[in-house]
């Protein structure tokens, strides 16, 4: 989904009004883990109303920020007891769409061919944030 800028907060207390300061003039929607749904909507509530939407009146303009209830709809009981997020969803609709071959495709055939052997790799590749030039 390259259309959209995805951040982790870590968990509740991670997402505060300082590191809320780069959302300037941002829609944002919370996935909230499933079980925590209450809480974050809480928390979006207070910092909302500590900086108004986007599209509002006065200098204090900032963000909006909007809960979604895409976890609490599809979640099975089992998702429940396991307290599953966001990224576990859209793991398994990768998963179940596509092989890891092919959502790894954007890699040139040796480097792909690497990750194959070791899947540690890809974990580098990304921590690092490195492109195949």
């Amino acid at each position: 989904m390259p259309e959209l800028v995805w951040l982790a907060a870590g968990n509740l207390n991670g997402l505060s009004v300082e590191k809320c300061q780069v959302l300037k003039g941002r829609n944002v929607m919370l996935y909230p883990d499933l079980g925590a749904f209450k809480k974050w909507n809480e928390k979006a509530q207070i910092l909302n109303s500590l900086f108004p939407s986007p599209h509002g009146e006065g200098s204090g303009v900032r963000y909006k920020i909007s809960i979604s209830t895409l976890l609490e709809d599809e979640a099975t009981n089992t998702d429940r007891a396991n307290g599953l997020d966001i990224a576990d969803f859209v793991i398994a609709e990768l998963k179940s769409k596509k092989t890891t071959l092919e959502i790894q495709s954007f890699f040139g055939p040796t480097l792909q061919s690497m990750i194959d052997k070791n899947k540690a790799l890809l974990i580098l590749i990304n921590g690092l944030q490195l492109e195949e030039v």
